[in-house]
């Protein structure tokens, strides 16, 4: 989630987030990250929050604040 935040609204890859995260030594794979960003909307939807986590497809995610008129 930090990393998301640090990204000021910008796309930060799956790469980028696998070896900020697990380092680049790890065995983890980009289903890892997958995984973990479910954890995180779950999170935020329990918690009745107004941001998002979006994926944009081949550029990785990023933070989207919802407004409700």
């Amino acid at each position: 989630m930090r990393l998301l935040l640090r990204a000021e609204g910008n796309n930060i890859s799956k790469e980028t987030i696998l070896t900020k995260v697990w380092g680049y030594d790890s065995d983890a794979v980009e289903n890892h990250v997958e995984v973990y960003i479910g954890f995180l909307r779950k999170k935020l939807a329990n918690i009745g929050s107004n941001v998002r986590i979006e994926a944009i497809r081949r550029l990785g995610y990023h933070l989207e604040v919802c407004v409700h008129a």
